[in-house]
């Protein structure tokens, strides 16, 4: 989503270009750019419409059951036929959602909780998101709160189009905030916070495997008398075993680390 320093740079770059700065109209609509230009409402849920999308759809599908010359009582018939097609629609593709199973393509928390609750056509959509967030790499500024994600071909990227983003992890991993405001305007999460998610999980990973390999026997008593190792991580994290679910073969080493610490044989892959 368009953040408000890349709207100003395009803007500036478009006066300039086509040498409109003394454009009386252009000036004018500018002046009210808070009204109209997307990255100033990026805060403000519209579920992906924009402008008039969302009435211009409803008329749409409004006069394929209604002619211009309806009687009034054929248009509430005709209306109520329209709100039960659409119902249906919606319960056909919440049972076939249901029915087909999904394919899991990054083996990642994040996609197995998406594939439970979105739909086919959403999750279509996430997946697309989460192959995006490999182009991000992440780094922690303040430890567990607060981490800088910076596209790995910026120097491929337009000048206009921004490279860095700073992502707020709050309430101990419960919330994420990019200042991109995509998560807030559209209700899904982009793919800054889907790649620092995963960087936090790694970072505890690495803790846990680093404390194994440091004093096995320890580690061994522990687990074996208590699941507070486990249990520090949320259940959509955990796999069979308690284990954490991983997603990288690097992860699925250190989980066979962790299972021979405790002595419980690894989880085939």
């Amino acid at each position: 989503m368009l953040t408000i320093e890349e709207f100003e740079f395009a803007w500036q770059y478009m006066l300039d270009k086509y040498n409109v700065r003394n454009n009386s109209f252009l000036a004018q609509i500018y002046e009210n750019r808070y009204k109209w230009a997307k990255p100033y409402f990026k805060g403000k849920f519209c579920a992906g419409q924009t402008s008039t999308q969302r009435s211009e759809s409803g008329n749409s599908m409004l006069k394929r059951y209604v002619g211009s010359s309806c009687p009034m009582h054929q248009f509430v018939q005709m209306y109520q036929q329209l709100q039960f097609d659409r119902e249906e629609e919606e319960s056909r593709e919440e049972l076939a959602s249901k029915r087909d199973g999904r394919l899991i393509k990054y083996n990642i928390p994040l996609e197995a909780h998406a594939a439970r609750v979105y739909t086919r056509n959403m999750y279509e959509k996430f997946g697309q998101l989460i192959f995006d967030s490999g182009n991000y790499v992440a780094a922690e500024v303040i430890p567990q709160m607060r981490y800088v994600t910076k596209h790995v071909r910026a120097d491929r990227r337009e000048k206009s189009e921004k490279v860095e983003f700073q992502v707020d992890v709050l309430r101990n991993g419960e919330e994420y905030i990019c200042e991109c405001g995509l998560a807030e305007h559209m209700g899904m999460i982009c793919p800054r916070i889907i790649r620092v998610s995963s960087a936090s999980i790694d970072s505890i990973l690495f803790k846990l495997c680093e404390s194994l390999s440091s004093s096995p026997s320890d580690a061994r008593i522990n687990a074996t008398d208590s699941s507070d190792t486990c249990a520090s991580f949320p259940s959509t994290f955990r796999g069979p075993h308690g284990i954490p679910k991983t997603s990288s073969s690097v992860d699925r080493i250190k989980s066979s680390s962790y299972c021979n610490a405790v002595g419980q044989s690894p989880p085939q892959v």
